[in-house]
């Protein structure tokens, strides 16, 4: 059965629509809302003109971590005017459930450009807290 939530994109490889899925008190999410992928650094053209232009593309939010960033760059979206971009690490990037390049002096050789730096959430002040996991 084909999956016509796929988005079909040279630059990934996992890009789809979350519309029409099930919401817990009925009803579907509403298509071309919401849209998920993997990395973004490959897009293609011809792949950033489709997310703009057909899906009507304005908001990016980028769950990767500073390091990640840092390491992989920005991507072909952040050129695009109209496009805005978030930041938001799923990952701690502090404390001792860090990223496990965090804390690399390598990856601090790499030159976030200003802008970007605006779009990322401050670091955590204070001390890092532990919270207790259940197995």
């Amino acid at each position: 059965m084909a999956d016509d939530r796929w988005i079909d994109l040279t630059g990934t490889a996992n890009t789809r629509d979350l519309g029409g899925l099930p919401l817990a008190g009925g009803g579907t999410t509403v298509p071309g809302r919401v849209l998920r992928s993997d990395d973004l650094q490959e897009l293609t053209p011809t792949d950033v003109e489709l997310l703009t232009d057909r899906f009507g593309l304005t908001d990016v939010v980028d769950l990767r971590t500073s390091a990640e960033v840092r390491m992989e760059g920005r991507g072909p979206l952040r050129a695009v005017a109209g496009v805005d971009h978030r930041h938001f690490s799923l990952i701690p990037e502090v404390g001792e459930y860090t990223d496990v390049f965090a804390d690399d002096d390598a990856a601090g050789d790499v030159d976030l450009p200003a802008d970007w730096v605006e779009t990322l959430l401050p670091a955590r002040r204070g001390p890092a807290t532990r919270t207790s996991r259940r197995r």
